[in-house]
């Protein structure tokens, strides 16, 4: 908890310290809307921090060798070529496969260093997986937003499995 605080006092201070010389594009500008100020710490910017239940890629097995490729979806779509442009971190579960693989740190070292962005895996057991991804994730939250509310599944098991899920990326956040 107190690690918690410390990363939410930095948060802060970075939100309070103002724009830095980077200006959002004229389009941007000519609509009204207002960026997010970016800081520069030690003459480097503040990088973005993405934390979602996936990481943006898909372990697969090619050769019986594991291989990553680029996963899909609206998120990824959206928010790897913003990381891609501005540097960051990308906080997430690898997938099945990938948390089984013995190579995973360094299929995720050569992705990040190409990708230009860094990944954090967060690893899951069965009970989590089928508990928060598969369930809280897939059968509440998806359906939610996709304005499905019919489809959605409330098992209460779902929300116990959230907050601890949510507590271990709390806990990959603050490091």
């Amino acid at each position: 908890m107190r690690g918690t605080l410390k990363f939410a006092d930095r948060v802060k201070q970075a939100l309070l310290r103002g724009p830095s010389e980077w200006s959002p594009p004229s389009a941007v500008k000519s609509r009204g809307f207002r960026a997010l100020p970016f800081t520069t710490s030690a003459d480097r910017p503040t990088r973005l921090v993405v934390v979602s239940n996936r990481l943006p890629i898909v372990v697969g097995m090619e050769e019986d060798r594991p291989r990553i490729y680029d996963a899909t979806g609206g998120l990824v779509t959206a928010l790897s070529r913003v990381l891609r442009r501005w540097g960051g971190l990308w906080i997430g579960w690898p997938g099945d496969v990938a948390s089984q693989s013995a190579v995973l740190p360094e299929l995720l070292s050569q992705y990040s260093r190409t990708a230009g962005f860094d990944l954090v895996p967060v690893s899951m057991s069965k009970d989590e997986v089928q508990g928060f991804y598969q369930g809280f994730c897939n059968e509440i939250i998806w359906p939610l937003f996709h304005d499905l509310q019919s489809q959605c599944n409330f098992v209460p098991g779902y929300w116990t499995q959230c907050k601890s899920m949510i507590e271990r990326f709390a806990q990959n956040v603050a490091e």
